[in-house]
């Protein structure tokens, strides 16, 4: 069996998502679709907020006229 892509896994979600009737699976899919949702963001806002800590704490690199360019 091949490996699916995520647009693959997202249909087949879909796809089973709408075989769905009840109100409280329907209900419980969608909290959980909210969860992951933001998770998801938690995540990126965690990851971006670490890159600017990293990126505020690097030394500028300043160039003089007597160093050597390696390329």
């Amino acid at each position: 069996m091949k490996t699916m892509t995520d647009q693959e896994i997202k249909l087949d979600i879909i796809r089973k998502l709408l075989m769905i009737e009840t109100t409280s699976e329907l209900k419980r899919i969608k909290e959980q679709c909210s969860t992951s949702i933001s998770n998801e963001v938690d995540a990126e806002n965690k990851e971006e907020k670490e890159f600017k800590e990293w990126k505020k704490n690097q030394e500028p690199l300043l160039l003089t006229k007597d160093m050597e360019v390696p390329f």
